[in-house]
């Protein structure tokens, strides 16, 4: 397909919203000028904050007599609003269920958020601004970080290729963030800013369909953003040069496409002279899946597309470490290959040699994500890496095993995992720690070659995990982050519309933030 025969985009930002404004008010409420002001209520309660209160004392206590006649219950992502027939400096007034008080914290805060302006700007709200309890334990800056990247995060349009006529997607242009510390809330905003644009950054490119997001352009994107931050450099390794490598575990999964397959490399050098520290990202970048000559089923095929989140999560983790500078050295690998079952495909009883030396008997050729990493996560290892997350759409068992409410981590040392959890809690994105017991590498043993590359259906996540494991060498620390669950949804959530999630940005940023200690 020519690019003039391409479908064109609705919007020329990469599916990203557009807002322009982020600030914190210290205003009374009922001055603020905005489209919306949204407030919190818990499930059959009251109005408790007193900035609330004094926007429901100006409506004659509209607000309170919606409650109290049980019109509006205070459940978890409900929504009510009236307009104010300028009684109050914003045009409506929406009320957000919190749920039950005792299990709201920052994970739920940044959803209600969210679920809120989605539900305002359906009413047409262009500006919003939100009075949101705090959260036990945490802090303005958490509290406005949270608001800045569940509004940014919730008013993403997947439909990026729907005819709008008019004005009819307006993108909200101003987020105000109402009391608290100013300098703390500020400093919240502006992270949370951070987070949710490279969040939304890796949403946009995982939301293109496969003809147009191949390999190559998936490296021309990565180059383009690189080329906006004086602290990344981008290497990209074609054909040639991974053959020169002996990448022969990845490029056995590009047999059956015409698409060249990219190692996309891209480097952030932040650390001190003599600092050997340094973490590797690696994602698995399968842009379209067709299960190669273990061809999958038609139906839901087209969800495919998804199977390259992996690798656009680690290219928006690195833009995201470029904003923010952390003092330690980062590599972030994209493995982009397209899966086919072309007449050069690889064939199901095929044995090909990784990178390592290590031999594969490639069973299922649908099982191709840890072929890709396997090499991928051997020269993240020939780079320096000390540290090592993988970030994979890896295994349909970790959605058996966990639904879709979590990500699967296992991996080793257990301190390193601690780690991820950690920056798991901090990012609101979930994680659940599988185990990698010595007994599922028994499943993978292969009668003619070193490894075979699937091990039947018993513990499939962790058999996974087990073939990623035997490319990670002694003493390198290591974490395996199996999002298949997570990377995306087929509805469109109260707080989260259809497509990419974008799962696994604030993840990786924040374990190198918490790593490093320190930003520049």
């Amino acid at each position: 397909m020519s690019r003039y025969d391409r479908p064109r985009r609705r919007r020329n930002n990469r599916g990203e919203n557009n807002i322009m404004d982020v600030r914190v008010d210290n205003s009374p409420a009922n001055k603020i000028k905005v489209d919306a002001l949204i407030g919190c209520v818990f499930k059959d309660g009251n109005i408790e904050d007193e900035r609330l209160a004094s926007v429901d004392k100006a409506l004659d206590g509209a607000l309170s007599e919606v409650i109290s006649r049980k019109e509006f219950h205070g459940r978890r992502y409900e929504t009510d609003s009236l307009l104010t027939m300028g009684k109050v400096a914003a045009r409506r007034v929406m009320l957000v269920g919190g749920g039950k008080k005792q299990d709201y914290d920052l994970y739920y805060l940044r959803n209600i958020v969210a679920a809120a302006a989605r539900a305002a700007h359906k009413k047409g709200a262009r500006s919003l601004a939100f009075v949101m309890p705090t959260p036990e334990g945490a802090s303005s800056r958490d509290v406005a970080q949270a608001i800045t990247e569940g509004t940014m995060l919730g008013l993403v349009n997947p439909d990026i290729y729907k005819t709008r006529e008019g004005d009819e997607d307006s993108d909200v242009e101003q987020i105000v963030i109402v009391g608290g510390d100013s300098k703390e809330m500020n400093e919240g905003a502006r992270r949370g800013r951070i987070m949710a644009e490279a969040a939304n950054f890796t949403r946009s490119l995982a939301e293109e369909p496969a003809n147009i997001m191949t390999p190559l352009r998936l490296a021309e994107e990565a180059r383009k953003m690189v080329k906006q931050y004086g602290s990344l450099e981008i290497t990209v390794l074609g054909r040639k040069e991974m053959q020169a490598k002996g990448m022969g575990s990845l490029l056995g999964v590009a047999l059956g496409s015409h698409t060249e397959p990219q190692l996309i490399v891209i480097s952030y050098n932040g650390g001190k002279k003599g600092n050997k520290r340094k973490i590797a990202l690696v994602g698995k970048g399968i842009t379209f899946d067709s299960g190669g000559t273990s061809i999958k089923p038609a139906q839901d095929m087209h969800y495919m597309k998804y199977d390259m989140c992996g690798a656009a999560a680690v290219i928006g983790a690195m833009k995201a470490i470029a904003e923010f500078g952390p003092a330690i050295n980062v590599i972030g690998i994209g493995a982009a290959v397209e899966n086919m079952p072309g007449g050069g495909a690889q064939r199901p009883g095929d044995v090909v040699r990784a990178s390592n030396g290590k031999t594969i008997e490639v069973l299922n050729t649908d099982a191709k994500g840890r072929l890709v990493l396997a090499d991928a996560v051997v020269y993240a290892q020939e780079q320096g890496a000390t540290h090592v997350l993988d970030i994979c759409t890896l295994t349909g068992a970790a959605v058996i095993s966990l639904g879709h409410a979590a990500a699967a981590l296992l991996g080793q040392p257990q301190g390193w995992l601690d780690q991820v959890k950690q920056a798991a809690e901090e990012s609101g994105e979930r994680v659940w720690q599988l185990p990698l017991f010595s007994e599922y590498r028994e499943q993978l043993k292969s009668n003619i070659a070193d490894i075979a590359n699937v091990g039947g259906r018993p513990g499939g996540t962790a058999v996974g995990a087990t073939f990623v494991k035997e490319f990670i060498e002694e003493g390198t620390e290591w974490a395996h982050l199996d999002i298949a669950a997570v990377a995306y949804t087929e509805r469109d959530l109260p707080y989260l519309p259809h497509g990419s999630s974008g799962f696994g940005v604030r993840i990786m940023t924040n374990l190198v933030l918490d790593t490093a200690g320190t930003e520049k």
